[in-house]
Parts: structure tokens; C-alpha cells; sequence
């Protein structure tokens, strides 16, 4: 059946090779009945390599198994054909494996090509095969039986594998370093001194084998001294700065710590501008006990701030921080505290490129005052980060100091611009930490100093941005200087053209309190407009009321409160303080019975809130205006005993205090 299968397989218009392959490989595994043609195991070879040279390499990989198999199962597997056949169908199964990059299946045929004692291969093939079963077993991972047969290797064929032996000794050291394997990688290096002892790479093969003593192959001790031998052979070596600190971090183990600091400022000073420092850099602030900085170490310093800025002005660059958080923290930390104002400068500026959206400086401000999720960065006073709050207020008026020189046309010109603002991020972020932390006076102090925009929205080019204009104008809001956030909500609104809600809203509410009447209409108005439900429409009510009592409009005022209080989507925080306003109304009619009236049904709606405590502090007052002491004196003390903690209790207290002095009032 195989002899026909063959036969089936080279006629005149032979079937693609997929098929050929198929045919032969069905054949190959079918029970066989009677001796299989000793042509057939040839007519697999000759397929393997045809399939070999077209690129069809997993087929060629199939039908050398086929071939090594049916070589093996000879009847006798001494004679020579048999031997070729064997051999040949091996060297293809290593062949195909390798390109394939199946090295079980390399390293099992090579195993199986050079255990076989019948002389199947030549020097030059065993040479080969060997090297292969080298690699494989590198490239599987088994390190230390890839290193065993390339010492074997070299027992056996000294003089002629010279330059492989070299390499792959160099090789396998490096992947043990890789693989965490620092035995197997510090053999190697030895094996290459020991059997190419002035081979060209002695330099780069006694430094591997002072990185695997550095990483536990030797006890520390050992390996500190092997890395101090290794500088004073090799100064010059391009791994120097690497090898000193790493010889730092071994000192460090070993408790000698003035050493380790020796040999930390021999490297900021003679390899300042290497990378290799910058670990050693990084190590230093995050370990920093101390409020001066080595001069070394402090130049060193400078050196890379100064590149990283340089580096980073241009737009294409990659926004990733080249310094980790809790170093950009400690920097700003030990710069302050140590008083060294060129640091200070030179890790602003940096960060003033590097940040090119401002999440970087909002997140080292937090780490900084102890606010937000980076709180607890790495470090030992990290866990209580608000030690350095003042080092977070120091950047952060420094960034908003920006804010007013830039409007006096006096930033710096290397500063980089964003779209649009023509101000660093970090000045935004500066601004929006003020205010996610409530240091709102930090940005009355810019407020005071600059103007809200005038022009039109296409000449704002070298202005601030809407987000800084809404925070300085929130600022004043907290402040309690609503009246000159007036003009700041009206240029927002105006000149920026926002639309939103909130920002309408304000703009309404500044406008009620402090702008003409016609104007304040006009901004309720533009609020009513895009108030998209129920709780936005009774703010704009509110407001609608408070315009009303300021036009003396009180029964308009009553009515639109009345729709608030009773509106079935008003939010609950709403509607004890409209009650009040009813109640207040009411106060300014000097209809003193029904103010008094109103004032106890906030009582009802919230009887824990500020606005329960204003009506018995009102409620106390109306009922003085009707001489009646006694009544007053029950609301004074009531909120005396239920809000003494709020502002409303020291008005309370001096109105108490002058009824019980009233004669009156004792009778």
C-alpha cells in the first residue's frame, strides 16, 4: 500500500505539495502488514526538504518525524542506509524545529543525533548540531545544562569552537542576569576569563560577573569588593557610574553608610551628567534626613532639571514624567526647607514643561498638603503628608504669581503656552487646588490684581483661560465679596460666552444682589432659559424672589417662595430657607404676627439645619417688635440651646442678655 501511495504521488501532474504530504503521512501511520519499501522513507526525506525550500516548514517538520520514525522502526537499524536515513531525518527535525522555534523538539533530536554511537555524523555536522542543542537549551531556559554542554562542547573540540564558546558564555551570563539566575550567570562569566583568558571582551565579562556577585551569587561583602576591584582595573569602562552605584547600594547594605555616601557624591561629581545617576539622584531625596544637599549632589541636580527642561519644550515630546511623583515631591520639600532657591527655580521650571495638562502639579500639590489620593506617597513623613502644606501653599502662590505677571506681560518667555490661555497648566491646576481645598483667599490675591476680561472671545489669545476667570471669580464669592465678583461673572458670561447653568446662575445671583435691576432681570432670564429641571427652576425662583424684595415687590416675593416651599420636586435644602424668606417678607411689612408664623414652620421642614436657627433668632425679634419680652426670650434661649455653635447663637446671646436686664422682663 505505501509502494502505491508513493507511486500515486509522482505521476505525470503531481497534487500540491499540502497533499503529497498528507498522502505520504497517512501512509507512514497505517498499520503495516508487510515489510514498508525501503524507497518510501527516502520519498519522506526528499518531500521534507522540497517542503523545507518552499518555506513550508511545519510540513517539513511532520514528514522528518515520519522519516525519523520509520528509520528507527528498521529492521536493521545497523545498516548504513538505515543509519543515513536516520541521521538525515534528525538533522531535518532540528532544521525545521529551530526556524519554527520549537526548541523541545531541537533539543530532544539533537540529544537523540549525538547520543547515537553509529557514527551517522561528521565533525562538521556534530559541530553544528551541537551548537544548536547549546542555544535551544539557552533559549528554553535551562541555563545552567546550556552552559554544561558548552564547557563539554569545548572539552571536545578545543581550538575549533574558540569564538562560539566566547559568545555564548557572554550570552548565557547576561540571560542569568535577566533570568534573576545570578549563580548560573556568574559561571558563565567565569567560564569565558577561564577559557579565553585574553579574549577582546575580558572587560565586559568581568564586569557581568561583578553585576551577578552584586545581585546574590556572593555574599555582600565579596561583592562590594569585587565591584571596588572591577573600578580600579576599568575607570574609564562607559558601565563605571553604574558599577559605583550599585557598589553604594551594597555599602548601604552593609551599614556603611559614610562610604556609601562617598561613593554616591564620587558619582554626581565625576558622572553628574550620566543616567546612571539618576537612581543615585532619586535615592538621595527620597532618603533625605538632612536640610542641605552635598554641593555635588545639589549640582548634579540642577544638571538634570535643566536638561529635562530644555528636552521637553518641544510639543512633540512624550508628556510621561521623567521624575516619579514622590521625587518631584521630596525636591520641592528639600529645596524649601534647605533654602536652596536655584533648585527651587530649576525643579519649577521643569515641571512647568513636563506638565503639559496640569494632572501632574494638582497630584504633587495634594502629595504635598496631604489632600487627595497621592497623600500617602513613598517616603517616611509621607503617611502624614500635611507637615508639607506650606511647601504646597509656597508652589502653588508661585504658580498663581504666574497668573498676575503674565497679565502684566512679565512671565517668563520660556514658559510654555496651552492652547488658548497662553499659561503653563500647572497655573490652572494651581488655581483648581486652590479651590478643591478651599484656600480661596490664595486666589483673592490673584483676583485683586488682574482684570476680568473686556475684549472678544477671538482676541483672548494672551489672556488666562475661563477656568482661571471662574475660579478667581468663585474666590471672591467665598470671600464674601460678592459685589466685585459682579464684573468677574459678567465678563464670564459676556466675554466668554458660557451658557451653562451654574455659571448663568451665579451670574444671576451677583446680578440680584449688586447689579441694576434691568440687568439682574436680564441674567434671570438667561438662568431661566436653560434650567433643565425642577431643583435649577426653584434656584431661579429664589432668585426671582430675593430681585422681588429688593424692589420692595414683597407680595410678589411671598408668591414665587410659596410655589418653592410647596413644589413637590423642590430639593429639601431649598425649602426651609424659602420658608425663611416668606417669613422675612413679611418681617420688612412689619407684619410682625405673621412673620412669626412663618418663621415656626421652618422649624417643620428642617428642624436641625442653619435655617431653623435664623428663625428663632428672627421669630425672637418680631416678637420684641410686639412687646412681648417673654415670647422673645423662649426663642433666644431655644436657640441658644440648639444652635449654640452657630453664628446665630451671638446675636441671641446679646439680645438675651439685654431682655434680662429689663425690669419688665423680670415682673
Amino acid at each position: 500500500m505505501a509502494t502505491a501511495t508513493a507511486e500515486e504521488a509522482t505521476r505525470d501532474a503531481p497534487p500540491p505539495l499540502a497533499t503529497v504530504a498528507d498522502r505520504l503521512l497517512e501512509a507512514a501511520a497505517a498499520p503495516k502488514s508487510e515489510p514498508v519499501a525501503p524507497e518510501f522513507g527516502r520519498q519522506l526525506l526528499e518531500t521534507a526538504r522540497l517542503a523545507a525550500r518552499q518555506g513550508e516548514l511545519e510540513i517539513s517538520l511532520r514528514l522528518s518525524i515520519a522519516a525519523a520514525e520509520h528509520y528507527v522502526s528498521a529492521p536493521d537499524p545497523a545498516a548504513a542506509e538505515t543509519i543515513r536515513g536516520r541521521t538525515a531525518a534528525r538533522l531535518g527535525i532540528s532544521s525545521a524545529a529551530w526556524q519554527l522555534g520549537r526548541h523541545e523538539q531541537v533539543i530532544a533530536a539533537a540529544d537523540a543525533l549525538l547520543q547515537d554511537s553509529s557514527g551517522g555524523l561528521d565533525t562538521a555536522r556534530r559541530l553544528a548540531v551541537w551548537q544548536l542543542l547549546i542555544k535551544s537549551l539557552g533559549h528554553d531556559g535551562d541555563l545552567a545544562r546550556s552552559l554544561a554542554e558548552t564547557r563539554r562542547l569545548n572539552n571536545a573540540y578545543a581550538g575549533q569552537a574558540e569564538r562560539f564558546v566566547g559568545d555564548q558564555t557572554l550570552a548565557l551570563g547576561a540571560a542569568g542576569l535577566r533570568a534573576r539566575q545570578p549563580t548560573v550567570a556568574l559561571d558563565a562569566y567565569r567560564t569565558y576569563l577561564d577559557l579565553t583568558p585574553s579574549g577582546p571582551r575580558v572587560a565586559d565579562a568581568e564586569l557581568g560577573a561583578a553585576w551577578a556577585a552584586a545581585n546574590g551569587a556572593v555574599p555582600p561583602r565579596q561583592a562590594e569588593q569585587q565591584l571596588a576591584d572591577f573600578l580600579k582595573r576599568y575607570p574609564d569602562h562607559h558601565d563605571a557610574p553604574y558599577v559605583i552605584a550599585a557598589r553604594a547600594k551594597l555599602l548601604d547594605s552593609l551599614g556603611d553608610a559614610e562610604r556609601a555616601t562617598e561613593a554616591r557624591i564620587r558619582l554626581a561629581s565625576e558622572y553628574g551628567n550620566s543616567t546612571a545617576v539618576e537612581s543615585v539622584l532619586d535615592d538621595w531625596i527620597l532618603g533625605a534626613t538632612e536640610a542641605t544637599l552635598p554641593e555635588p549632589i545639589g549640582k548634579a541636580w540642577l544638571n538634570r532639571l535643566a536638561a529635562i527642561t530644555a528636552n521637553r519644550r518641544q510639543p512633540s515630546e512624550a508628556t510621561a514624567s521623567p521624575i516619579p511623583l514622590a521625587v518631584w515631591r521630596g525636591l520641592f520639600v528639600t529645596a524649601l526647607s534647605s533654602g536652596h532657591d536655584d533648585l527651587w527655580q530649576a525643579t519649577r521650571d521643569a515641571l512647568l514643561v513636563v506638565d503639559r495638562d496640569g494632572d501632574l502639579t494638582i497630584t504633587i500639590l495634594d502629595a504635598l498638603s496631604g489632600e487627595g489620593d497621592e497623600a500617602t506617597v513613598s517616603g517616611d513623613d509621607a503617611a502624614d503628608g500635611t507637615q508639607h502644606s506650606h511647601v504646597a501653599q509656597h508652589l502653588a502662590i508661585e504658580l498663581l504669581g504666574l497668573i498676575v505677571d503674565h497679565e502684566g506681560g512679565s512671565a517668563p518667555s520660556s514658559d510654555p503656552a496651552s492652547p488658548g490661555t497662553g499659561l503653563p497648566p500647572a497655573c490652572e491646576s494651581a488655581c483648581r487646588w486652590a479651590g478643591l481645598t478651599n484656600r480661596w483667599t490664595l486666589l483673592t490675591l490673584v483676583a485683586d490684581q488682574v482684570a476680568p476680561p473686556e475684549l472678544e472671545v477671538s482676541e483672548l489669545t494672551p489672556l488666562r483661560g475661563v477656568t482661571i476667570d471662574r475660579l478667581l471669580a468663585e474666590s471672591l464669592m467665598q470671600t464674601r465679596r460678592g459685589q466685585e465678583a459682579t464684573a468677574w461673572w459678567a465678563a464670564i458670561l459676556d466675554v466668554w460666552d458660557c451658557d451653562d447653568f451654574p455659571t448663568r446662575l451665579r451670574g444671576a445671583e451677583t446680578a440680584v444682589a449688586h447689579a441694576e435691576i434691568d440687568v439682574a432681570r436680564r441674567r434671570l432670564a438667561a438662568a431661566h432659559e436653560v434650567a433643565e429641571d425642577e431643583f435649577s427652576l426653584s434656584l431661579v425662583q429664589m432668585l426671582e424672589a430675593e430681585l422681588a424684595i429688593r424692589a420692595a415687590r414683597l407680595d410678589e416675593a411671598r408668591d414665587r417662595l410659596s410655589a418653592v416651599v410647596r413644589g413637590t420636586e423642590t430639593a429639601a435644602e431649598l425649602r426651609p430657607r424659602a420658608q425663611w424668606m416668606i417669613g422675612e417678607t413679611y418681617f420688612l411689612q412689619e407684619r410682625y404676627a405673621d412673620a412669626i408664623d412663618a418663621y415656626r414652620r421652618v422649624d417643620n421642614l428642617d428642624a436641625d439645619g442653619d435655617w431653623a436657627a435664623a428663625a428663632l433668632l428672627q421669630a425672637g425679634k418680631s416678637f420684641e417688635r410686639l412687646n412681648r419680652p417673654r415670647d422673645a426670650a423662649t426663642c433666644y434661649s431655644a436657640l441658644l440651646s440648639r444652635f449654640a455653635h452657630l453664628p446665630h447663637a451671638d446675636p441671641a446671646r446679646a439680645r438675651l442678655a439685654q431682655l434680662r436686664g429689663d425690669d419688665t422682663l423680670r415682673r
